[in-house]
């Protein structure tokens, strides 16, 4: 029995020593203010009076209304579910005291009678409670509606989040403008921030720079006005008190992820069939320009592709500023859109190689009919054509007006005779190059002369003539 006492008076030393003891007061009346409460049966009247604590002056507010407070009274930190007050109401209350005086601009003493007020209307919603003029005249007056109606909002969207989603996506150096519908972003704070954030009212504009890929905006509607927590205060001598406190913040988190635009341009050869082996796709350069047709930025070709990076949503154009060597400028603009369902876009851009048509004419004769015009025509004689890596790229024969027509893209090529009309010298080997400067046709004639057989009499009458000229003249 002795052990049992014993840890009864433990247990009851130990809730004394926890429970933190206060005392309370009424410091004050609000001039002019008074109530009326009516709980179905009969009319109570009061006049208002501000509650604190009478050693550190923090204000209280009361949970029995118009039940005698009795000034200086001891009274202990308990427990709100001991004295028939639910979750639900105490978390109005909590609320109500938070956000009712001493809350941003309600510095004004009538903030006290409104938290008050709204504090009663939450315990005992089945009572009526009122301002009245007086406790004599007892007219009801409604001189706080607009209060009533700011704390009420505040309270009851104190655990309304903001209408916008977790996930947004940004493009480069891109602006956006979240809206919240709910209309509470306005109570939230910007805590931190990996992007630049401006914040006006229910709107954040948020903007993305060119080196961050993905953040996080970390967004608190703080409750952490006060040093401590809300604590509800017991008396058995006196009315039940609340002293007003801390109430949990809310953390709203906003991931972005920032997408960057590219346009990758493929370099092709337009003409497939014909190949060069002194063109070269590599080295072309492209320019980037804005909607408003302004230069933005170039890339070089480099492997046949061209890359523009780190582009913002939006309508630009490209264009080739300088072609690839031996090929021509290719002059359309194109028009490239970017935006968050196609971020990376591929073009194709072919351009035509330099060429000409080459006519190749073949000639034999004697030096007499290479200079009296008289010259024919040699059909069947063989052309080898080279590149300038001595690759054979064609093997032709000459038709019967002595001619062969070739298409030759830009490079140096060599023409070769392979054969010729017996008692005829093949042609000296031709030297070609097509170039930015050739002509779109080429005409190339080449000549075989008869090989001349010495003539025995006429040289030994040029001997005896040389003779006389020379010795017996």
């Amino acid at each position: 029995m002795k052990k049992f006492l014993l840890i009864i008076f433990l247990f009851f030393c130990c809730i004394n020593v926890n429970a933190q003891e206060r005392k309370f007061a009424g410091s004050e009346y609000l001039q002019g203010v008074s109530y009326v409460k009516y709980d179905g049966k009969t009319h109570y009247y009061r006049n208002a009076q501000v509650i604190r604590d009478v050693d550190t002056g923090e204000l209280a507010y009361c949970v029995e209304p118009f039940k005698l407070l009795v000034d200086n009274t001891s009274y202990s930190n308990s427990s709100y579910s001991n004295y028939g007050i639910s979750d639900e109401v105490w978390n109005k209350i909590k609320l109500y005291a938070y956000y009712g005086y001493g809350y941003g601009f309600h510095t004004n003493l009538k903030w006290i009678t409104v938290t008050q007020m709204s504090i009663w209307r939450a315990i005992y919603p089945n009572y009526q409670f009122d301002w009245i003029d007086s406790v004599d005249s007892k007219n009801i007056i409604n001189p706080y509606s607009y209060e009533v109606m700011e704390l009420n909002e505040l309270v009851n969207n104190h655990y309304k989040l903001p209408n916008l989603n977790s996930n947004y996506t940004i493009d480069v150096n891109g602006v956006l403008t979240l809206k919240d519908s709910n209309k509470v972003l306005k109570y939230y704070d910007v805590v931190s921030s990996d992007f630049k954030v401006d914040k006006v009212s229910n709107s954040i504009v948020i903007s993305a720079g060119e080196e961050l890929k993905e953040g996080t905006i970390n967004l608190r509607r703080a409750g952490s006005l006060y040093d401590n927590s809300i604590e509800f205060f017991y008396s058995s001598s006196s009315q039940n008190v609340v002293k007003r406190g801390n109430i949990d913040s809310i953390d709203f988190e906003i991931k972005i992820k920032v997408q960057e635009g590219k346009i990758t341009v493929n370099k092709v050869n337009n003409e497939s069939q014909l190949s060069s082996t002194s063109a070269e796709l590599d080295g072309a350069i492209f320019e980037l320009l804005d909607s408003d047709m302004n230069f933005l930025k170039e890339s070089i070709v480099k492997d046949n592709i061209a890359i523009f990076n780190n582009l913002s949503f939006g309508k630009y154009y490209v264009r080739e500023k300088v072609p690839g060597n031996g090929y021509y400028l290719n002059e359309e603009v194109y028009e490239v859109i970017i935006d968050e369902n196609e971020v990376e876009k591929e073009i194709t851009i072919g351009n035509n190689l330099i060429k000409s048509n080459v006519k190749i004419t073949k000639y034999y004769g004697s030096l007499d009919d290479y200079h009296n015009n008289k010259m024919k025509k040699e059909s069947d004689i063989t052309f080898l054509i080279y590149d300038n890596r001595d690759n054979l790229l064609y093997e032709e024969k000459t038709d019967k007006e002595g001619t062969i027509e070739i298409l030759l893209p830009y490079g140096e090529y060599v023409i070769k005779q392979k054969n010729t009309t017996n008692g005829y010298k093949v042609a000296d080997d031709y030297y070609l190059s097509i170039n930015n400067e050739s002509l779109d046709n080429i005409d190339i004639n080449l000549y075989d002369f008869k090989i001349e057989v010495p003539n025995a009499r006429i040289s030994l009458f040029k001997f005896f003539k040389h003779l006389l000229d020379n010795y017996f003249a």
